[in-house]
């Protein structure tokens, strides 16, 4: 059922999809048109990885399939279908596997995320919980100039709770 919605619910430009294994991602590229799907794995070489890689960046295929190896560092703005199918307890993690279908790109309007894992993780909350910078941080809210959520971050407020430095992104 999960990749009738990947294939058939959903017309979109480009697709990527996060399996949980191996033979998860063979089994998931058994589902889809084999002319509109590549597969990245771990040991997949590294001259072909590039040359599948910048293939989908070309719009030459649309569902790329990979088992943890584009979750950083990988840009496709085009991306506007995130399907995951892998489970992660780490917040920064999902963060990235979804951040990226987030870029954007001319002519795109969104991007859908099908989570089939049931893991609940939120986007919106990074993990200041796991490393304070210092002692004497405290968490601090910062608003993003762009849409005016709050984000919490280790930092320095003054008494009056002004937010003097943050150790976040920017």
């Amino acid at each position: 059922k999960n990749i009738i919605d990947i294939t058939e619910r959903f017309n979109r430009h480009g697709v990527m999809i996060f399996s949980s294994s191996v033979k998860h991602a063979e089994e998931i590229m058994s589902y889809l048109p084999s002319e509109d799907a590549r597969l990245v794995l771990g040991d997949t070489d590294m001259a072909d990885r590039d040359k599948i890689v910048e293939d989908f960046k070309k719009k030459k295929f649309k569902y790329l399939v990979n088992v943890s190896v584009l979750t950083t560092g990988f840009d496709a703005p085009h991306v506007d279908v995130i399907a995951i199918l892998r489970p992660t307890e780490s917040n920064s993690l999902y963060q990235q596997i979804v951040g990226r279908g987030l870029r954007l790109s001319e002519n795109k309007k969104d991007c859908y995320i099908l989570d089939y894992t049931g893991m609940g993780h939120d986007i919106y909350a990074p993990e200041i919980g796991d490393k304070r910078p210092a002692k004497d941080t405290v968490p601090v809210k910062v608003q993003c100039p762009k849409c005016a959520f709050e984000n919490d971050f280790w930092g320095y407020a003054d008494d009056d709770g002004t937010v003097l430095e943050h150790f976040g992104r920017k």
